[in-house]
């Protein structure tokens, strides 16, 4: 058994996913950059696991393949879904905003 509950888990790390993107859109430097993407992939690592180990607890075993279905198009969503907010909030903050490392 886990020293931590899984749900409190995935909480804090998808808190920490969400601070972390934000912080991508605000960071001046490359080591800056580097830092927070590091921080990031770290949060993320401890999201997958967390999301079977609590699914597992909490469903009875017929409800778990939905629910492992559900987190999967959840994934997908996601991956179609955030490039086009990022280039939302690049055209509407502008392209010196957006991308302040490559400048």
């Amino acid at each position: 058994m886990s020293r931590f509950p899984g749900s409190g888990v995935i909480v804090m790390a998808l808190a920490t996913t969400f601070c972390t993107t934000a912080a991508l859109m605000q960071v001046v430097s490359f080591a800056a950059f580097l830092t927070v993407v590091g921080l990031k992939s770290a949060a993320l690592g401890f999201v997958d696991p967390a999301e079977m180990r609590h699914v597992s607890e909490t469903l009875k075993d017929n409800q778990q393949a939905n629910a492992f279905r559900l987190l999967s198009l959840a994934r997908n969503i996601a991956k179609i879904t955030a490039p086009a907010a990022g280039a939302a909030y690049a055209a509407w903050a502008g392209d010196a905003q957006a991308l302040p490392v490559a400048a």
